[in-house]
């Protein structure tokens, strides 16, 4: 199971309801990174678990996100030989498709990185529920494994 972790965002405190558009607007053009460390490569068809809170600090109202970006990066090994990666709003490879299948084949280096080309799904959708599946599809040859950075923007 890969280690979570959320970072990067200012605290808004515990405020409820529907006008915190002065506390949103810290956190409108920020990136948020939250990671996914030591995904394993070797897997096929097997959902990770990306869950996220886009505004920490208690906020308990529905925030609305834009997915800019995911990043692999810090392979053990070199996954040349092809394995698949994709990024679902559901499980089982269901939902919206935010990735579509594609290989991180150019990453032959712990210190190289791949930026995934987003669906057209991911460009024009306004998300409201921070829990993503990172799809493995087929396996990497060797074991491996790799960290994932997810970008979002928040939206007031």
């Amino acid at each position: 199971m890969p280690i979570l972790h959320n970072w990067g965002m200012p605290r808004l405190g515990s405020r409820t309801g529907q006008n915190v558009s002065n506390d949103l607007m810290g956190v409108r053009s920020r990136l948020v990174q939250p990671a996914a460390y030591g995904v394993s490569l070797n897997t096929t068809n097997t959902d990770y678990v990306y869950n996220f809170t886009p505004v920490p600090g208690g906020y308990t109202g529905t925030v609305y996100f834009i997915v800019r970006g995911f990043t692999i990066t810090n392979a053990s090994a070199s996954l040349a030989t092809s394995p698949t990666i994709s990024l679902f709003t559901g499980a089982g490879g269901t939902g919206s498709n935010l990735i579509t299948a594609a290989s991180p084949s150019s990453l032959t280096a712990s210190n190289l990185f791949l930026d995934f080309t987003l669906s057209a799904t991911a460009t024009s959708t306004v998300l409201s529920t921070p829990t993503l599946y990172i799809r493995t599809g087929a396996s990497n040859a060797v074991a491996a494994t790799a960290d994932f950075y997810l970008y979002i923007e928040v939206l007031p």
